[in-house]
């Protein structure tokens, strides 16, 4: 009885909004708004860990974010990695770059309690539900407008409102404040760097200074977008990430994401190893 009602044309699609539902404290206020087809934006505490806020807009791609982090757990570090993090013996320093809405940055902060994430986005109407979300959680995400990049500056950028925003292959585009994140993860010591900035990664792993991270780990998701000619996006983020010191270990392919995406987990090798 139960797979025949899944089945139902009524009943079926509501199936992956009960699931997402499932994940705040809030389930039905969750589901009617996403019921109500309209893009409204809703603010939720994870059933999890109820200090964490997640912040999204019903009916948007948001929705597609919050199942990838939440559901599929795209950010959840391999054992060898989660091992790292507990030798730290206190709660990571994570900058976020891409931080999008701030699920990622949620998703930390339901994971290691304590946890201070620092969250860098350039798109406006990210940014402002990011700064929501931010500005409830606790401890509070720092958040800092600009797209993240090898040097301080301007960079070109094209919006798109969701997770796909990205900078310019030329002169058009939107000027923005270009932040130096290697810069900022070396001065300021963070453990954890998650970088998803959709082919300005490529940036930062061409710069000489990754070598100097002092971050542990590094959870990178690499696009086909700006990648180097000469190898496929996965070779040449796995050949930057080796030449800096780090053990690279991959990660499940995300359901609906394009061939040349993808991510990793790199970790550098404990001292005594």
């Amino acid at each position: 009885m139960r797979e025949r009602l899944a089945d139902h044309p009524w009943i079926g699609p509501l199936k992956p909004t009960a699931q997402r539902a499932a994940h705040v404290t809030t389930p039905l206020r969750f589901f009617a708004r996403e019921a109500m087809h309209r893009t409204v934006v809703g603010e939720y505490r994870l059933r999890r860990a109820p200090a964490v806020p997640v912040v999204l807009r019903h009916r948007t791609r948001d929705l597609e974010t919050f199942d990838q982090i939440f559901l599929q757990r795209a950010v959840k570090p391999p054992p060898v990695v989660e091992q790292r993090l507990l030798d730290l013996g206190r709660p990571p320093r994570v900058l976020d770059l891409g931080a999008n809405i701030g699920s990622s940055a949620g998703w930390f902060a339901a994971e290691y309690p304590g946890a201070i994430v620092t969250c860098v986005e350039p798109d406006p109407a990210n940014l402002a539900v990011l700064e929501r979300a931010a500005s409830i959680a606790s401890p509070t995400w720092p958040v800092l407008a600009g797209a993240a990049s090898n040097a301080d500056g301007e960079l070109r950028f094209h919006f798109t409102n969701d997770s796909t925003s990205r900078a310019s292959a030329g002169d058009d585009g939107f000027a923005v404040r270009a932040i130096d994140a290697i810069g900022l993860a070396i001065d300021e010591a963070f453990d954890v760097l998650k970088i998803d900035i959709e082919g300005g990664e490529w940036a930062l792993l061409a710069d000489s200074r990754l070598a100097d991270l002092p971050a542990v780990a590094i959870a990178l998701e690499f696009h086909g977008h700006l990648c180097p000619a000469g190898a496929t996006p996965r070779e040449a983020a796995a050949s930057a990430l080796e030449s800096a010191g780090y053990v690279v270990h991959e990660v499940a392919h995300v359901d609906g994401a394009p061939a040349e995406e993808g991510s990793v987990w790199a970790v550098r090798p404990a001292p005594d190893s």
